[in-house]
């Protein structure tokens, strides 16, 4: 790692280590769920005055992966709508409130009709005997929920949520973001991108990769590739990008004597040096295994990649319910 590249690690590892914490309880939540949840925080950048014998004469050949996934952009005013407190929906009024202890009420049960019955009779008759009123079993409706099946659907729940929100770019609560705002200011770097997104992560055999375009999309991406994170023994972080360098040479050509202007242009987008082909790349392939929480920065001469992944926390409601249980919530036939 260069010299730059450490002193960069170290400030952006400094301003994010309060916030490296672990979670048990966290922990604990994800052995009840489907898939391991985590949150993968990404900035992007290149610096600002790279080094000039770095080799762009010829483009590395681009091969993706089979079955690459991209990322959803996030929707109009998505801040506003994930920033508003949302209901809680783990308290499961309906099933709480429900009473199916008290009898439900019906007509033929109303005290003064049992009254009339019986003022029928006189009395002192002997061997009068006062009719017998035949009452239907009252329905009482489905048996309470227990404790941990409540617990478990609050689970399910919980899990529903995350799928709505996976696999889209997010741009709030990010780690690292007094991080990018120093890099901005020191104008030793250009920050490209910066955001995360939540995914299921899957096995080390079973890698799922994401694709990466940033810039301007227009012949091609001024950065382009995939990432993909898999779980083993630790968490494991692998990407494989291509940074673009267009030659000044080819941003302009200049008209020759007897050319218009359109003349140049056009022949300029037919001289082979200067299509976006010729212009060259970087490349940028490289793997981490890391741990929940901590800090890595994917180092190159262009370009870089701070990188932090974070497993997804259960809501206060769900823990306090979880915690509530007597005797826990088993892990054996939760489906």
């Amino acid at each position: 790692m260069s010299r730059a590249g450490a002193h960069l690690l170290a400030l952006a590892f400094t301003l994010t280590l309060a916030s490296v914490t672990a979670d048990g309880a966290s922990a604990e939540i994800r052995d009840y769920l489907e898939r391991d949840w985590y949150y993968v925080e990404t900035l992007f950048f290149r610096h600002a005055t790279p080094p000039d014998d770095e080799d762009f004469s010829q483009p590395p050949p681009r091969r993706y992966p089979l079955q690459l996934a991209a990322l959803a952009p996030p929707p109009p005013a998505y801040s506003e709508r994930i920033a508003a407190v949302p209901e809680d929906p783990l308290d499961f009024p309906r099933l709480e409130q429900f009473d199916c202890i008290a009898p439900i009420p019906a007509p033929w049960m109303e005290t003064d009709a049992i009254f009339e019955v019986l003022a029928e009779t006189e009395p002192g008759e002997e061997g009068d005997q006062p009719p017998t009123v035949a009452i239907p079993p009252v329905p009482t409706g489905p048996p309470a929920p227990s404790p941990e099946q409540l617990a478990r659907w609050a689970l399910e729940e919980f899990e529903r949520g995350l799928f709505s929100e996976g696999w889209r770019w997010q741009y709030d609560d990010l780690s690292l973001r007094t991080t990018a705002i120093r890099m901005r200011r020191s104008g030793d770097y250009v920050v490209m991108h910066h955001g995360k997104w939540l995914q299921p992560v899957p096995p080390r055999d079973s890698a799922a990769p994401m694709l990466i375009q940033l810039g301007v999309p227009d012949t091609t991406f001024e950065l382009e590739g995939s990432v993909s994170v898999t779980l083993g023994r630790f968490l494991h972080f692998a990407t494989q990008v291509w940074l673009q360098k267009t030659p000044p040479e080819a941003q302009s050509a200049p008209a020759t004597e007897g050319e218009t202007a359109g003349e140049a242009e056009r022949r300029s987008a037919d001289t082979p040096s200067s299509s976006a082909d010729a212009a060259g790349y970087v490349l940028l392939s490289e793997s981490r295994r890391m741990r929940p929480g901590e800090l890595h920065y994917l180092d190159h001469p262009w370009l870089g990649i701070l990188v932090r992944i974070e497993p997804a926390e259960a809501p206060d409601a769900l823990l306090d319910r979880l915690e509530s249980l007597p005797d826990g919530l088993s892990t054996t036939g939760s489906d």
